[in-house]
Formats: C-alpha cells, structure tokens, sequence
C-alpha cells in the first residue's frame, strides 16, 4: 500500500490548492512519484497556476525530469508527458 500527495502554494507560501491519491497495490517508488508530479501539473492548470516550481523528494525521477535526453526505461514515457504537459 502507498500514496502520493500534491500541494499548490503561491509565491508566498499561501496555501492554493492540493491532491492525493492512494494505492492499494505496491508501486515502484519512482513511477508513484512520476505520477505525483503529472499530479501536481494537471492540478496546477486547473487552478490557474501559470508559473509552477515542482519540488520533489526523489533525486531520480528530478533527474529523469531534467535530463534532455530520451529516457528508454520503463518509465519513459511517462517522464516525456510530464516535460510536455510542462510546457
């Protein structure tokens, strides 16, 4: 079991909006986040949010985020619609 959570603040910390989502099955620790991320993107255009800085706990899926590069693992295509939902 497991879960992810999103949180929106603005600028100034001010609390705007936020999200979770729980899983009754185990799931690789990066797609959980992956998925947390494309979260907090889609909650983000739905409150307006026009700037956004995601903040994540996980160095890898950072990584795989920030690497322009293709990334050819299992969670690649996920990575790709994160970067381009991003934009």
């Amino acid at each position: 079991k497991g879960g992810e959570g999103v949180v929106l603040r603005d600028h100034v910390g001010a609390f705007k909006a936020a999200a979770c989502h729980h899983y009754s099955r185990s799931a690789d620790p990066e797609m959980v986040e992956l998925q947390a991320c494309k979260r907090a993107i889609q909650l983000a255009a739905e409150v307006n949010v026009r700037r956004l800085h995601l903040e994540s706990d996980n160095s890898t899926v950072v990584a795989m985020i920030n690497n322009s590069e293709k990334n050819l693992s299992a969670v690649g295509p996920h990575v790709e619609e994160i970067v381009r939902i991003s934009l």
